[in-house]
């Protein structure tokens, strides 16, 4: 999953950037000096909107199904630490550079954001724990589409990797305080509820938290 992220995205947005004459990667590296100030602060308020969110997500009973989402993706997984290092920092090079630096500039926020969701959920919007989740991740999108039009592209990548980074840390910890079987507080105990096409869309397609 690290390499194909890692590779394969920018790979495909190199291609995108030869065949479509919107994009123009060279310029978007070529800005991100002078983007430094948004960049940083970028990597200041993105892990204080990550763990606001996830306090906003245990509070209210309407996330909790998309917290066990993300807590069944990571028991699935079980990454080390330095795999979500990994992890995290591949999303946010290889994601960005495709679908903010290659597809954005080609369809637009709005329509890479529905693509960038989709594939985060497989599209499967018949189960309401990934219909919530489509949403989030669309929002989500939309954030990062915007931060690389008013601050780079290498600022959308920061903000993408930094978010990860803070939200998997956070499941990877809850997850690891817990005994297996049970689920965080704020989610029902006992059996684990995320199983099927939750878990497996999200894992076959992207294998990010709301996270992204």
């Amino acid at each position: 999953m690290i390499g194909l992220t890692a590779v394969g995205f920018p790979l495909a947005a190199a291609v995108i950037d030869i065949l479509c004459r919107q994009t123009d990667l060279v310029s978007a590296w070529a800005a991100a000096p002078a983007n430094l100030p948004g960049t940083g602060l970028a990597l200041l308020i993105t892990p204080g909107l990550a763990w606001s969110l996830h306090r906003i997500m245990r509070a209210f009973p309407f996330f909790h199904d998309i917290g066990k989402i993300n807590r069944s993706l990571v028991r699935t997984l079980k990454p080390s630490l330095w795999q979500i290092v990994g992890i995290s920092v591949a999303a946010g090079w290889g994601e960005e550079i495709f679908f903010r630096g290659a597809v954005q500039p080609v369809l637009g926020i709005v329509t890479t954001s529905v693509i960038f969701a989709g594939l985060h959920t497989g599209f499967r919007f018949r189960v309401p724990a990934l219909r919530k989740y489509f949403a989030l991740v669309f929002i989500l999108s939309l954030g990062l589409g915007m931060t690389a039009q008013a601050a780079g592209l290498v600022t959308a990548m920061v903000a993408h990797a930094g978010w990860d980074l803070v939200m998997l840390s956070i499941v990877y910890r809850e997850v690891a305080a817990l005994p297996d079987g049970a689920d965080a507080p704020g989610g029902n105990g006992g059996e684990d509820e995320c199983g099927g096409d939750q878990q497996s869309a999200v894992i076959e397609h992207g294998g990010d938290t709301v996270a992204e």
